[in-house]
């Protein structure tokens, strides 16, 4: 049996930053489905997976470019939902 991996590499425009991410587990998707459809927990959700599923550039330095462009989560919204 084969094991397909998959990953979505997501640039800003002016190639300021990429990111990496890998495909969500099971688990990882029915949490982000559970914090999406939550009120209080929605506004989160995306950054959570986004952590979860980053593996370029270290968490770390993930942490350090949320402190810079705090909206790449939601701009690779549409690269991490093709992983699922």
């Amino acid at each position: 049996m084969r094991m397909l991996v998959m990953f979505a590499v997501v640039r800003a425009a002016d190639g300021e930053w990429q990111v990496v991410y890998k495909k969500p587990t099971r688990a990882q998707y029915k949490q982000f489905r559970s914090r999406i459809n939550n009120e209080t927990l929605a506004p989160d959700a995306t950054e959570q997976l986004a952590r979860q599923l980053v593996v370029y550039p270290s968490p770390e330095a993930f942490d350090a470019l949320l402190e810079e462009w705090p909206g790449i989560p939601e701009a690779s919204s549409k690269a991490l939902l093709r992983l699922t």
